[in-house]
């Protein structure tokens, strides 16, 4: 990876704090807090990456590991865009991100709460 392509963000919105990329380790992980869930981490095995021509990546993992009678299936999924660093410093961006929950009550069985984020890309040497 080039230096002037991030590999770490970070995604602050209403009750979401995410950083993405790699851990002291290297390994690609989603370090997340989304609303009253307890923080967790996400590891690779865990991150669905999709691209979408001239959109960008879909990241989504499970917000807490297993269904859930209750709470259903919760994930939460962000829009990354393209992001070229022009240097050193991190570059700011504006995103979007939401919350599905998988139930079978009901004709929808998906129900979503979207969130405005507020991201920073940066390259960090692993």
């Amino acid at each position: 990876m080039a230096e002037n392509e991030p590999n770490r963000y970070v995604l602050t919105g209403n009750s979401v704090n995410i950083i993405f990329g790699p851990n002291l380790q290297g390994k690609t992980t989603v370090h997340f807090t989304i609303e009253n869930f307890p923080t967790r981490t996400a590891k690779k095995q865990e991150i669905r990456e999709t691209e979408i021509e001239r959109v960008g990546t879909v990241i989504s993992f499970a917000i807490k590991s297993g269904p859930d009678a209750d709470e259903g299936d919760p994930q939460f999924s962000f829009l990354l865009p393209t992001v070229t660093l022009g240097g050193a410093a991190p570059h700011q961006f504006e995103t979007i991100g939401f919350k599905s929950i998988t139930t079978r009550m009901g004709p929808a069985h998906q129900r979503y709460t979207y969130s405005a984020l507020h991201g920073e890309a940066q390259f960090v040497q692993t």
